[in-house]
Order: C-alpha cells, then structure tokens, then sequence
C-alpha cells in the first residue's frame, strides 16, 4: 500500500482518516505504510507523526511506530530526529518516552558507525520510573 500511496498527494489525508478509525488492525496498516512513505516524504511523514502523538496508548503500536517509522525519519535527519527525542524523552507521556527509547535499536542497526550518539541518549533514560518504559530500555 506504501508503494501505491507515495505519488498520490492525499496520501497523508486518507491515512489519518484510517488512523482516527483507532482501531489496532488499522493502526498498524497506516504504520506499514508510512515505514514505505516516510522514506520518500520526510517532512509530510514528520508532520503525520506529529499529528498521532496524542494518540498512542500501547505498547505494540508504539513499538511498531518507532521500528517501522521514526527510525527512517532519524535515518534522515538525524539531528533533527534526536532533538525530537529528547523532548519525548523528557516527556510525561509514558508513550512518548518509550517511543524514543524503541527508535533506538533500529537506528542502530541502520548507522552502526554512531552508536556514541545512542549512547548518550540513552543515559538519559537510566533513571526511568515507568515500567513500559523501562521495559523497553532493558530490552536494549
């Protein structure tokens, strides 16, 4: 579906109309698309995630969001995306804060030379509290 939507121009209008629909089936196909989109679209995709935020309240579709998603939008703009991050990081949403923490071992895996940055971040989060969160960060 990704492949199909990135030419169309109101790709991102129909996938936030499938999203608001909140079911998980339907969440998680918007995220198979977006992780084909958002490596063509980077900016559209950034704004997209901007706009479902709010919206992520379990793990499975956090998780996915982060290893399918944002990893491709850090990828691109790694400054950027890390900036982004430690926001989330900081956070009070549960959510948000394991979403930062999931990006990271994909981001690994696609730039292994800057696992330093990683690094780094990641001892931001040594003191994490909630149990999803921390969850997530044991499991690197």
């Amino acid at each position: 579906m990704g492949k199909l939507l990135i030419e169309e121009s109101w790709k991102f209008e129909r996938l936030l109309e499938l999203w608001g629909r909140g079911k998980r089936d339907e969440r998680l196909i918007v995220i198979s698309t977006l992780e084909k989109v958002s490596k063509k679209d980077y900016e559209n995709s950034k704004q997209f995630v901007f706009e479902i935020l709010d919206d992520i309240a379990d793990w499975e579709i956090c998780d996915q969001l982060a290893l399918r998603v944002i990893v491709n939008l850090a990828v691109q703009n790694q400054k950027e995306m890390f900036s982004l991050m430690e926001r989330w990081i900081n956070s009070e949403n549960k959510w948000l804060r394991r979403l930062a923490v999931a990006t990271i071992p994909p981001y690994i895996r696609a730039r292994e030379t800057e696992s330093k940055v990683c690094l780094q971040f990641l001892d931001k989060t040594m003191r994490e509290k909630d149990r999803d969160v921390k969850k997530q960060s044991a499991g690197l």
